[in-house]
């Protein structure tokens, strides 16, 4: 007989205690976002410093009116000379380009007044001048006044420029730039008394010198035909022709030449 064996269960696993979990770890806290910086308050724009206005250039009038003691008629150079110098620099403070006008002593009421650098003393030669020097001469110190009228206007310019350059349109400032106008006028008078004295007189005397050494080489009996023209003679004698026939074999223009003109150191 087969005895049924009933069937035993395998025993129950022991029960394995489920070793205790580690305690989770706490959460670290949130780090609290950093605040935003507030934006700094906008600085307010600088307010544009205004242009500093322009000074004005000062005219050539000042801010002081000045009248110069301008005599009402025109001087004689003798007058203009004893001008003190503070006339002088009124009249350039009022205007640079002033010029005082002139007339010959001598025909004061006739003359037409002309500017200092136009006038010169007229002078007469009532002698020959078979060269022309003398013209030459008397032309050269006319034309002495162009290089002087220059001079002035340029004294005129730098005197206004002067002026301009008085910011505060200062009375001393204006001033002094008169008194500089003054000596640079000087000058010009200077220049021109060189020019007249010096320069024309030397022009002169070397157009005489090479009008003699001409004439003593054409007319070696200069002294002789002198005698012949200036005696005197009866009725309607011409002493061209007499002295021509006398002296036919010197040069036509040695009559004139000899003339009254001759020098008597000559040989």
């Amino acid at each position: 007989m087969v005895l049924a064996c009933a069937a035993t269960e395998p025993p129950p696993a022991p029960a394995v205690a489920a070793a205790p979990l580690a305690p989770a770890a706490s959460a670290t806290p949130a780090v609290p976002a950093t605040p935003a910086v507030p934006a700094a308050p906008a600085v307010p724009a600088t307010p544009a410093v205004p242009a500093t206005p322009a000074v004005p250039a000062v005219v050539d009038t000042p801010a002081t009116p000045v009248t110069p003691v301008t005599p009402a008629k025109p001087m004689s150079p003798d007058d203009l000379e004893d001008l003190p110098d503070t006339t002088w620099v009124e009249a350039y403070v009022a205007d640079c380009s002033h010029r005082f006008s002139l007339v010959d002593a001598e025909f004061m009421d006739e003359a037409t007044p002309v500017t200092e650098c136009e006038f010169y003393a007229w002078d007469q030669n009532c002698s020959p001048d078979p060269a022309g020097c003398w013209d030459q001469g008397q032309e050269c110190i006319r034309t002495c006044s162009e290089p002087c009228g220059a001079c002035e206007s340029e004294c005129a310019g730098s005197c206004g420029q002067c002026k301009a350059a008085c910011a505060d349109g200062g009375a001393d400032c204006i001033r002094k730039c008169a008194e500089d106008r003054l000596a640079c006028r000087s000058s010009c008078m200077e220049k021109k008394e060189q020019c007249q004295s010096v320069d024309c007189a030397k022009k002169e005397t070397d157009c005489n010198e090479a009008f003699n050494r001409e004439r003593k080489r054409k007319c070696p009996k200069c002294k002789e035909i002198s005698e012949c023209m200036s005696q005197d003679i009866e009725g309607d004698r011409d002493l061209y022709k007499l002295c021509g026939r006398k002296f036919r074999r010197s040069a036509k223009e040695c009559l004139e030449w000899c003339w009254d003109y001759y020098e008597d150191d000559e040989p």
